[in-house]
């Protein structure tokens, strides 16, 4: 969104005192690149550039799974990331177990940062209290015909695996679809390929839980229907300040799981 005052979201600004001139509560609201974030997870050290939010996560009921909403209130916050400290990623690939079941994965490259964010539809809102681990996302692909148990021996099917153990991972299957339902809308959507695994990440505070990653999968609805845009969402976190956002499409569901040692 461009820049506007808090107070009055029909009032543009490029500073607060342009808030202050217009007699309207600031700040002015708008992202700022962040440069040089040391960002520490189970996979490597590396600093980056924070840039612009492009994705906003929150709390999702997958209705063919118990349990409902972990946490109604906190949202995640997606900011694009750019690496800067000129050292390359080591690949890494590893057995990821969730509820839609067992995927062998390499990481790509780090891509985005999720931030805990707190969210309301009618003003502005205060930042959630600490307690909440950031993740950082890495693009990844696919590593299929590998058994489960040594991601190195390649595979057919399970009886390749007799001398290697667990079973012949063949990939995501095709044509799997879950009904959603989330704080703006209810969708009926297909569940594509994993795109990015995200990663408990030390930022500005030590990972308070190391164990729970996310495993994000592309999504493309199935039911006919297109997103109502929600406009005017006000949000804050601690890390990078208030800001007022508009959805625009479902492109992922992310849903807990661990890394297999």
């Amino acid at each position: 969104m461009k820049r506007r005052c808090e107070g009055d979201l029909a009032v543009r600004c490029s500073v607060d005192q342009d808030c202050v001139d217009a007699s309207v509560a600031g700040p002015c609201l708008g992202f700022e690149a962040l440069e040089d974030v040391s960002l520490v997870d189970a996979f490597e050290p590396a600093v980056f550039t924070v840039n612009k939010p492009k994705l906003l996560c929150p709390p999702v009921d997958v209705l063919a799974e118990p349990g409902g909403l972990i946490d109604s209130e906190v949202h995640m916050k997606g900011y694009q990331l750019k690496r800067t400290d000129r050292i390359k990623h080591t690949r890494q690939t590893v057995l990821v177990d969730d509820q839609f079941g067992l995927h062998v994965l390499q990481t790509l490259k780090g891509s985005m940062l999720l931030a805990p964010t707190a969210k309301d539809l009618t003003g502005p809102v205060a930042a959630p209290l600490p307690g909440h681990d950031d993740y950082k996302c890495y693009n990844v692909k696919e590593v299929k015909k590998r058994c489960t148990g040594d991601l190195v021996t390649k595979c057919t099917q399970d009886a390749d695996c007799a001398t290697a153990g667990g079973i012949c991972h063949v990939g995501h299957p095709k044509g799997l679809q879950e009904d959603l339902v989330d704080q703006f809308d209810g969708s009926t959507v297909e569940l594509k390929k994993p795109k990015m695994l995200c990663v408990p990440v030390e930022k500005t505070a030590p990972v308070i839980n190391p164990i729970d990653h996310l495993t994000c999968y592309q999504i493309k609805r199935s039911d006919g229907l297109k997103h109502t845009k929600v406009d005017d969402i006000h949000l804050n976190n601690e890390q990078f300040g208030p800001e007022v956002v508009s959805t625009v499409k479902e492109q992922f569901l992310c849903v807990s799981s661990v890394i297999v040692p």
